[in-house]
Order: C-alpha cells, then structure tokens, then sequence
C-alpha cells in the first residue's frame, strides 16, 4: 500500500495497491515530481523477486514492472539521470546484479554484474547502492573463509569496478545497512556488528573521497542490542544512528561527533515492559530529527 502525508500530517489519500505476490514496499523515491515504488517479495512461492512501479500523486498505478531474477535490497533504488538503477542479489549468490531501467514505462537498459574477479567471496547479500560523486557504491555483507566483511563496491555507469572496499571484518556479522553520501565529501557507514561469543554493536564510520576509512565509532556490547542501524547525517557531518542500551527494549538515539565520540544522545527511560524500536532515523529540512518504527507495552499487550 501507500499513503501521502500533508504538511498539516493528514492524510491526502491512503491506498492499498494489491500486488499478490509482491507483498512489501521498501523504498520509495521521488524524482522530478514523479513517484516511484519499489516493493520486494516472494514468486511462484519460491524465488525471492521484485516490483516497480510508478504511481501518480493519488496512488494509481502508472506504469509497473515485475522482475522476477531480481532480489533487492531495502536501499537498492537510485534515480539518476533519467534511469532508475536497481541493485540486487544474483541467483549464485556470489556476486550482485545491477539493473537499469528506464524511467518512462520501465524499459530494460542494461544489466551489470557487480563482483571481483581477484576477490570472489563464497555468499553475498547486497542491502543497497548510493551515489557518491561520479560512481556509485553498490554495498552489503560478504562471507569468505567463514567470515564476514562489509562490502562497498564502487562502479561507474558503465559497471566498471574501481575500488573495492572491505572496512569492517568479523567472525560473525559485519552487516552495513545503510550507506549515506555527505555532500559528495564522505560516506558515513552504519554497520550491524558482532563477533562470535561476543554481544552485538553498532557501527558509525566514515569515508574519505578517495575511499579510505577515517573514523570509526563503535557503540557498547550488549546480549540484546539487536537494533537495525539506519541513521541520518546532519549538518557539520554529524551522524545520527539508533541503538539498544542494556536489558530493555526501548532503543536511543545517539549523535557521534566527527572525532568518533558521542557528541550527545537522546536516552529513553528504562521502564520493564515498554519498547520503543526505531527502523530508520532521518533528519528534516528544519534540522529536527524523526524517527519511524514501533512503540508498545510489552506486558499491556503481550505479542501473540
């Protein structure tokens, strides 16, 4: 479904699109006015698949397109140029597919693979693609010889491979989740960390332009901090990202400051029994941050 938010926050229009097998919209892009859905789901009950569509400023269905090879990330849409750029899995699992598309019915431009012939890992799942500078950096974990790396491949539009870069290694996960272009001076990094008989962290780095790690922020273990890291960067390049402290659920939100310390953080209270979960944090055009997810009390309404 979908659903457009005024500035007054009522609703315009909700919309339910029924697409059967495609069940999950995950990203959403607007370009030159136009709006673009990408929704990720499951064909013939058996491979992992994906749906595009473009819809009006009501929620009709313009134009869409099923891509059943195609399994994406939930940062896998890029629009650019007149071409909508789709990152994804590849049916071996040992490299990632990049697709391009037309923004105008959704004609099919060209496919990439996106791997290192010198450097082949044995599984990899692709979590999405940024445009940073003249290329774009198509990311996600990688495992080889029974550990794992984050992965950020940088390609041009052509898919040529420039660099790749592998700033994070670990027993266990190393999962970079969202990948953030600042200004086209740095990348900052969230990574979903943990090392085998080790508690889970979270991850805030940065990357230079000429693709070097130059800080790295790593949050404390904890058995339960199980929090997807989705951040935002604001101005100065000060990084926001959420995170789960100690034994109950509720998450906080932090701001690392550019020398890799924690410049101030918003610390929920801790109360047994109530939860509040952020999926992403974003930062508005005021400055003020906003968090989306999901808040409840864990003891008034027991999950069944």
């Amino acid at each position: 479904g979908s659903c457009l938010i005024s500035t007054s926050a009522q609703n315009t229009f909700v919309k339910r699109i029924n697409k059967g097998e495609n069940r999950r919209a995950v990203q959403v892009e607007a370009y030159h006015e136009r709006l673009f859905v990408l929704s990720a789901g499951t064909c013939n009950n058996q491979f992992e698949c994906s749906l595009i569509m473009e819809i009006d400023n009501q929620g009709s269905v313009i134009w869409e397109k099923k891509l059943k090879w195609l399994d994406i990330g939930p940062n896998s849409m890029i629009i650019d140029d007149d071409v909508i750029y789709l990152s994804g899995n590849h049916p071996s699992q040992k490299k990632w597919l990049w697709h391009h598309m037309s923004i105008d019915g959704g004609d099919s431009l060209r496919t990439y693979e996106i791997y290192n012939s010198t450097n082949v890992f044995d599984r990899m799942f692709n979590l999405g693609q940024v445009k940073f500078q003249d290329e774009f950096c198509v990311y996600g974990p990688g495992n080889q010889d029974g550990n794992e790396s984050s992965l950020m491949y940088f390609v041009n539009k052509e898919g040529e491979l420039d660099t790749l870069l592998t700033p994070f290694t670990s027993s266990r996960d190393a999962d970079p989740w969202e990948i953030i272009a600042y200004e086209d001076e740095c990348l900052i990094l969230f990574i979903r960390y943990e090392e085998f008989g080790e508690d889970p962290q979270s991850i805030v780095a940065k990357v230079t332009a000429d693709k070097r790690l130059d800080w790295a922020y790593i949050s404390e273990e904890y058995l339960l901090n199980d929090a997807v890291p989705k951040g935002a960067v604001l101005n100065d390049s000060l990084a926001v990202y959420n995170t789960r402290d100690g034994f109950q659920g509720s998450q906080n939100i932090r701001c690392i400051h550019r020398d890799s310390t924690i410049f101030w953080g918003n610390e929920n209270p801790q109360q047994i029994g109530l939860y509040k979960e952020y999926f992403e944090v974003i930062s508005l055009m005021d400055g003020n941050i906003l968090g989306v997810g999901s808040w409840g009390d864990a003891m008034a309404e027991p999950l069944v």
